[in-house]
C-alpha cells in the first residue's frame, strides 16, 4: 500500500514502513527560529516572574531547551505542553512538566486545567507566527498572560522529481491515503497540487485541528487519529491497510 505522507521523514513513516506500508514522503512546509529571538531572551533573563509557560508544539519546546540550557536556567514553575512530540523534547529536562495525553486540542488542554491553578497568575506563551489566540484567550480573563514568537512556518515547494512522481501515481491510482499533520501543511499541498488531487485518494490527518480545516475546505477525511499523535495516527493507517487486504482477499 503506498500511503503519501506529507511530512518529511521521521517516526511516522519509520512506523508505518514497520508495518509493510509503502511510504512516499512530501514535506510541504518548514519551520525555522527567528533570527531576532532577543524578546525571548529578554523574558528569559526575568524567567522567575512567570508562574509557568505554554508550549503549543514542539518546534517552540526544542527553541526553549535551546535557551533555557545555553542561559544555564533553572525555572521553577510549571511548564505546561500540548501534544506528546513537544513533552518528549522536555521530559527529561527535570521540569515540572503539565501535559494531557487525552486532549485532542489546545482547548480541551486548557478546560482539563483546574481554573484555580490558572486564576490570579503570571504565564509566558512561547509560539510559532501561525500560532491560534487559543491560550490567550483562555488565559487573559483570569490572569496575566506575555506571549512571544520564536520562529515561523513557511510553505515549502515540492521539488519537480517528487511532484512528477507523486502525481504519477495518483493518476495510477496507486496512493491508497494521504496522511496530513497541520492546516498549514495542508494549505500547502492543495495550493501545489489541488483539491482534486484527493478525489481519489483517502485522507488521513492527526488531530481534530487538522480535521476541521479540511472540513472548511469540503473536503472529506476518512480517517482521525482519536489522540494528535504519529503513533496513533500510524496504528489507524495500518489497520486500514489490514483491512483492505482483508477486503481484496475476500474478492
Amino acid at each position: 500500500m503506498n500511503v503519501l505522507v506529507i511530512r518529511e521523514f521521521e517516526d511516522f513513516s519509520r512506523m508505518l514502513i514497520a508495518g509493510d506500508a509503502t511510504v512516499i514522503n512530501c514535506p510541504t512546509i518548514r519551520t525555522s527560529q527567528k533570527e531576532d529571538v532577543l524578546d525571548l531572551e529578554d523574558k528569559l533573563k526575568r524567567l522567575d516572574s512567570f508562574d509557568g509557560i505554554f508550549l503549543t508544539s514542539r518546534k517552540a519546546a526544542e527553541i526553549f531547551r535551546k535557551k533555557h540550557r545555553e542561559y544555564n536556567l533553572r525555572f521553577g514553575g510549571r511548564v505546561y505542553v500540548f501534544g506528546k512530540r513537544g513533552f518528549n523534547v522536555l521530559k527529561n529536562e527535570g521540569f515540572d512538566l503539565y501535559g494531557d495525553a487525552a486532549a485532542g486540542t489546545v482547548q480541551e488542554m486548557l478546560d482539563a486545567i483546574a481554573p484555580a491553578e490558572l486564576a490570579n497568575k503570571r504565564f509566558l506563551i512561547i509560539c510559532g507566527e501561525n500560532a491560534l489566540p487559543t491560550v490567550v484567550d483562555h488565559l487573559s480573563p483570569i490572569a496575566t498572560v506575555e506571549r512571544t514568537v520564536v520562529y515561523r512556518t513557511e510553505a515549502m515547494l515540492v521539488g519537480p522529481a517528487l511532484r512528477e512522481k507523486v502525481m504519477a501515481l495518483a493518476k495510477r491510482g496507486e496512493i491508497a491515503l494521504a496522511c496530513f499533520f497541520s492546516p498549514s501543511g495542508a494549505a500547502s499541498f492543495l495550493s501545489q497540487f489541488g483539491a482534486g488531487f484527493l478525489c481519489g485518494t483517502k485522507v488521513a490527518v492527526i488531530g481534530k485541528t487538522t480535521a476541521e480545516y479540511f472540513a472548511r475546505a469540503n473536503i472529506r477525511v476518512d480517517l482521525i487519529s482519536e489522540k494528535p499523535d504519529a503513533a496513533d495516527l500510524a496504528n489507524a493507517v495500518l489497520k486500514f491497510q489490514r483491512y483492505r487486504s482483508l477486503t481484496a482477499a475476500a474478492h
